[in-house]
């Protein structure tokens, strides 16, 4: 089994590379120095518990990855960011006319509103 994490170390502790070896029960782990600074990885790690964990009981790993498959979906189709002028990133035409249906999203905690 391969799995890599991405991190950011100081040089000194890093290989030429850049890269970390670790071998724990028959697993390896490869962490990498990351590209991205950590404010950004904080940033998305705290939306996701304020927005969406401190909301919902987890109740296994299986219910944990549907949760944040779902809220992912959520964040990037229906969530309004400040910073795209209150527009999702991926965008959505404007209907004008037609009946409102409300869609929950996540059991209920968050709701969608679309025109049919």
């Amino acid at each position: 089994m391969l799995a890599a994490l991405r991190t950011r170390e100081p040089a000194s502790q890093t290989s030429k590379g850049g890269n970390r070896l670790f071998q724990t029960h028959n697993s390896r782990w490869i962490i990498q120095r990351a590209d991205y600074p950590r404010w950004a990885f904080a940033s998305l790690i705290g939306s996701v518990r304020r927005e969406c964990l401190d909301h919902i009981i987890v109740l296994g790993e299986a219910h944990l990855r549907r949760i944040l498959k779902s809220y992912a979906r959520y964040y990037n189709e229906t969530r309004t960011h400040l910073a795209l002028d209150k527009d999702a990133p991926l965008s959505r035409t404007v209907k004008r006319a037609g009946r409102i249906l409300c869609r929950p999203i996540l059991g209920g905690l968050y709701h969608e509103y679309v025109r049919i």
